[in-house]
């Protein structure tokens, strides 16, 4: 697992030397939502139940290539005198969002309460 988000972060930050911000990171969400789609489609059709390990393993990758999205936004809006005072709310906005998309899962998904 290590070794895999070593080799994301090594093709983020070959891509952010050679690109924009902004493309990177459509380009980067528009793959995780392709790999949604499709697992979804996979279990929802064929009831291909190993989709899900695949998704458990996506999580620890893609959770500091959205740090990278989202400080490098930070970097790119904020000076750093801005940067300084606003950091804590900037990264406390990405943990909310993590929570608030768990309750939306949950809710969702319709598991017990």
């Amino acid at each position: 697992m290590a070794k895999r988000s070593v080799s994301w972060g090594r093709v983020m930050w070959w891509a952010l030397r050679r690109r924009p911000l902004v493309e990177v990171a459509t380009r980067t969400i528009g793959a995780f939502v392709l790999v949604l789609l499709g697992s979804w489609l996979l279990l929802w059709q064929f009831g291909a139940e190993w989709v899900s390990f695949v998704l458990l393993v996506l999580i620890p990758v893609l959770v500091p290539i959205g740090f990278v999205v989202v400080v490098g936004q930070a970097g790119m809006l904020l000076d750093v005198r801005a940067l300084k005072a606003r950091y804590a709310r900037v990264v406390a906005g990405f943990a909310s969002g993590f929570v608030a998309g768990a309750i939306a899962d949950r809710h969702h998904a319709r598991l017990p309460r």
